[in-house]
């Protein structure tokens, strides 16, 4: 049974795409979660131009600015409204969506609508809260070194990343305007937040994937190189977010855990390891190519 009487919002992460159908996992956690389908809504970063209040979007919409993320899921929320007139709305996001999510929630706050309908709850899944190294990788390597730019390069023809220069990637790093804005502000007031991440996750490890101001929970992971898109269908996330959903009893309270051995590996990899490619190929690479 569905959780809540509210409608769903889900919100992708980066590189997500309907365009080619919704084979991401994360849309399909509403119906795991058991909300109905028309209560379930699917974020575009396109607009709301499309059946069910949907325009299919490619993978390259997800790289641009966040804030214009969050004010076309402000559009979104309003059409909800007028369709579901008294009805509130939990968000579920995974990775970046969190961040478009609490980026609309602050913007309410500071503008507050009556159209707008309530937010009771807001779920994320290994959600940067607190910005991610990974994010700023793919500039230090570009930037760093002659072999990292050519790494770059040719792995944007065969892996669906954004380009180094993509506006969300800069939105996403641990020291961006957006992340410090949203640091200094809480969400909107009556929205309870629920995040989840777990310790091997290569793109956002779980000290940053906490929200300490909300309900935290670290989940077992799979294996490093999956553990950021399978929390989403783990058994013990989706059961932690059904009865947090429910408003059940806590699931832990308190903030953001201290940093353990693998995530301080993975942190010191995603921070030097640009820094490393540049001092070996910049005086060896570099006079071979004349420069």
């Amino acid at each position: 049974d569905a959780p809540t009487d509210n409608v769903a919002v889900v919100i992708g992460g980066i590189a997500s795409s309907t365009a080619e159908g919704a084979s991401y996992e994360a849309f399909r956690v509403p119906e795991l979660l058991g909300y109905p389908s028309d209560r379930t809504y699917v974020f575009s970063y396109r607009g709301v131009d499309g059946p069910h209040l949907h325009e299919p979007y490619e993978r390259a919409d997800t790289y641009a600015g966040l804030e214009d993320a969050a004010g076309r899921l402000t559009t979104l929320m309003l059409r909800i409204a007028k369709d579901h007139p008294g009805t509130g709305v939990d968000l579920i996001a995974h990775s970046q969506g969190g961040i478009v999510a609490r980026t609309y929630l602050q913007r309410a706050a500071r503008a507050w609508q009556a159209a707008l309908p309530g937010v009771d709850h807001l779920v994320t899944f290994a959600t940067p809260h607190h910005g991610t190294e990974a994010a700023t990788m793919a500039a230090r390597l570009r930037d760093g070194s002659y072999v990292g730019a050519g790494l770059m390069e040719g792995a944007g023809w065969f892996l669906p990343i954004p380009d180094a220069d993509a506006p969300a990637l800069a939105d996403l790093t641990v020291d961006s305007k957006l992340i410090e804005d949203l640091a200094r502000n809480d969400v909107l007031y009556g929205t309870q937040v629920l995040s989840m991440g777990t310790r091997n996750d290569l793109a956002v490890p779980a000290s940053r994937a906490l929200y300490h101001r909300g309900r935290t929970a670290i989940v077992d992971g799979d294996s490093w190189f999956r553990s950021h898109s399978t929390i989403l269908a783990a058994p013990g996330a989706l059961a932690l977010a059904h009865s947090f959903l429910r408003d059940g009893a806590p699931v832990c309270e308190g903030g953001t855990p201290s940093r353990g051995l693998t995530e301080r590996a993975i942190e010191f990899v995603l921070r030097w390891a640009p820094a490393a490619v540049g001092l070996v190929d910049r005086p060896i690479v570099g006079p071979l190519l004349g420069r």
